[in-house]
């Protein structure tokens, strides 16, 4: 199957041959033996600021430190 680099907002992303963005399996995350996902729950104090990544609606966080949002 083909592929095709592309610089979308700011990001290099990979496309298929039909303009579908080839995303990560597994959102990126290292998996288990069984395929699933190693998450764990965010351990965020009150008053931490954090920073959003994607669009409105994605669920990718980033911590800003020192009023400095970290580089992707």
């Amino acid at each position: 199957m083909n592929v095709e680099l592309a610089f979308y907002q700011g990001l290099f992303i990979l496309l298929y041959e039909s303009g579908e963005i080839k995303w990560p399996k597994a959102d990126g995350f290292v998996v288990d033996n069984t395929g699933k996902a190693i998450t764990f729950d965010a351990k965020l104090k009150a008053g931490q600021v954090i920073d959003g990544h994607g669009d409105p609606y994605g669920k990718f966080t980033s911590p800003v430190e020192n009023g400095k949002i970290l580089e992707l």
